[in-house]
């Protein structure tokens, strides 16, 4: 468990935590964010206080100081191409625009 003490604008509860550390296990728990945006604590169970905007997660994952670098940048020519289509068909018209790139 990690708390700063600093103070806590949202304490987020009832979370699946996915830390992003090297050997360190998933576990429930809660997370508390400060007004910088930054981890104010974390840790498994209830957190020692309530503090801020409380929201329960419901189980949901939540994964503290996780950024995303996952891009579909190629994709962003064929914007509004298949407005409204579902998964497959949109699969389907974006394969057919891009069948004869290399």
């Amino acid at each position: 468990m990690r708390d700063t003490r600093a103070e806590v604008i949202l304490t987020i509860v009832n979370a699946l935590v996915l830390p992003v550390a090297d050997d360190v296990d998933w576990y429930r728990g809660w997370l508390s964010v400060d007004a910088e945006g930054r981890i104010a604590g974390l840790g498994e169970g209830e957190p020692p206080s309530l503090s801020g905007h409380v929201v329960d997660a419901g189980g949901a994952f939540v994964a503290p100081g996780f950024v995303s670098a996952h891009s579909h940048l190629f994709t962003s020519g064929m914007r509004g191409m298949t407005p409204g289509d579902t998964l497959y068909p949109w699969v389907a018209v974006q394969s057919d625009f891009i069948a004869g790139a290399d």
